[in-house]
């Protein structure tokens, strides 16, 4: 990418270069090359590896998927008994 000398761009301008942005009117164009997304997807890669925060939520979240099924089960046996129970009371009457 050609970059213009700094003097001729402003501080924030010349970091938005630096980071891959450039400027062309009101419009903000964003150049990656594939050096710059395999440095990201490593860094992004490792971050997750060493965070242990995602693999606490899958936890918890197999942990309540667990309780519900658990208790969509027990409330279906439920409702099949009382249904015979209140079945055979009826047939009584």
């Amino acid at each position: 990418m050609q970059m213009k000398p700094a003097s001729n761009f402003c501080h924030d301008e010349f970091q938005a270069a630096r980071a891959g942005y450039v400027r062309s009117g009101d419009r903000k164009i964003v150049i990656h090359s594939p050096e710059f997304l395999m440095i990201e997807f490593a860094k992004t890669w490792l971050a997750l590896t060493v965070d242990r925060r995602a693999v606490t939520a899958l936890e918890y979240g197999l942990i309540a998927g667990v309780i519900v099924a658990t208790i969509t089960v027990g409330f279906s046996i439920l409702a099949n008994s009382l249904s015979e129970s209140f079945s055979a009371i009826g047939d009584s009457l």
